[in-house]
């Protein structure tokens, strides 16, 4: 009796281990939820993986660590429901249909960077970016592939105005990671801007440039409560012409290339009914400088 009531619960629990292994291999490959692993273009995607995943079910992240990929140059961080966010999909409750296909998006860090080398005033001349990888050195090139009458270029900056890191020409600098947010998550570009010491301007010659006159006639004055219109005589050579506003101690200055200008507010504030000066000036750009060869007597409109 002993043996046969053993023989009984040693079946059972064969039964029972037998129907859990069937509910382990069945979760891995089974006829729920299929997905679909991207990679976005970074190595090879994985494919479709077939599962026994329902609607409803929390999606375990331990069964996304099985899938994790590699790629040169990325370091992998986990899998998105969006290709575009950190939209994690690990520990999710799944709402893909029975018999459909969730595609997971995988999300890296940089791990090289593209160095660009911006003129920032500069009226010539490039220079090619340069691509460092992670950990690796670079030497960052002279400014001089630009060209900027009037300066000579001084350092890079990581900002536009000067501010930030700077470094100069000839210097070895290394790519590190921990340079990059976390948040990024594609490569990226840094930009580096040229920063220049001024060597005085460049006088044109007589021979480049000789004006047909140096006043600045006005043809017509339009003026009602609302706006004011401007016209003037064109100026033989020139490139433009700047039109300075007043108004109430405010300010506006327009640059124009035909002869004409419309002024309905200064800075904001409107012209109605309000007494407004205007002064008119032509210039002519020449190696990326601004030469003033004619001007306007100020006028005053009420």
């Amino acid at each position: 009796m002993k043996r046969k009531g053993f023989s009984k619960w040693f079946a059972a629990a064969g039964m029972l281990l037998a129907m859990l292994l069937a509910l382990t291999i069945s979760t891995f490959a089974g006829d729920g939820i299929d997905f679909y692993f991207d990679s976005q273009g970074y190595g090879k995607d994985i494919g479709v993986i077939s599962t026994s995943f329902m609607p409803g079910d929390l999606l375990p992240n331990a069964f996304l660590l099985d899938y994790n990929p590699t790629a040169p140059g990325c370091r992998f961080r986990a899998w998105s429901l969006s290709p575009n966010s950190d939209m994690w999909a690990g520990d999710k409750v799944l709402t893909t249909p029975k018999g459909g296909t969730l595609r997971l998006y995988a999300r890296w860090d940089v791990s090289d960077v593209t160095y660009r080398f911006h003129g920032n005033g500069a009226t010539g001349g490039a220079i090619n970016d340069i691509l460092c990888a992670g950990g690796k050195s670079i030497t960052l090139p002279s400014g001089a592939a630009f060209t900027r009458p009037g300066y000579s270029f001084r350092n890079w900056t990581t900002n536009a105005d000067g501010t930030g890191t700077a470094y100069n020409a000839g210097q070895s600098i290394t790519f590190d990671m921990s340079q990059i947010p976390v948040e990024t998550v594609t490569h990226d570009v840094i930009t580096l801007y040229a920063q220049w010491n001024g060597t005085g301007p460049v006088i044109p010659t007589p021979s480049q440039f000789t004006p047909a006159s140096n006043i600045i006639y006005l043809t017509g004055v339009n003026r009602n409560s609302r706006k004011l219109v401007l016209r003037w005589q064109p100026v033989a050579g020139a490139s433009g012409y700047e039109v300075t506003v007043k108004c109430q101690g405010k300010k506006d200055v327009y640059e124009v290339t035909n002869t004409k200008l419309r002024v309905t507010n200064v800075r904001g504030m409107s012209i109605r009914n309000k007494t407004v000066k205007y002064k008119i000036r032509a210039y002519q750009l020449m190696n990326g400088y601004k030469y003033y060869i004619a001007r306007s007597a100020q006028g005053i409109s009420y």
